[in-house]
Formats: structure tokens, sequence, C-alpha cells
């Protein structure tokens, strides 16, 4: 994920990070987060060709 940043950060000067949760959308699939972002219950994920 750094190397993507950095990228980034040539790319666009003014950029900063303020968060990295939407790089890490994997740990929140399939999870219900309230308002802390703290998990609270499991939504299960179905496939679209299931």
């Amino acid at each position: 994920m750094r190397a993507f940043e950095a990228q980034l950060s040539c790319r666009f000067r003014r950029l900063t990070v303020a968060d990295r949760s939407v790089l890490r959308t994997v740990k929140h699939m399939g999870r219900l987060l309230d308002r802390s972002g703290r998990s609270v219950r499991v939504v299960p994920l179905h496939h679209p060709q299931d």
C-alpha cells in the first residue's frame, strides 16, 4: 500500500492520506460497522453466481 500511496502523492502533490480504511475494504466486507468503525455483526456475502 505504501507504494500506491507514494505513486499518488507524486502525481497529486497536495494529496494527504487521512484514512487508509478505503484501501483495506476486504477487512470491512461482510461486517456491519457501528459509527466508531467497530464490527457489530457479520453480514453474509453472496456471490452473484450463487
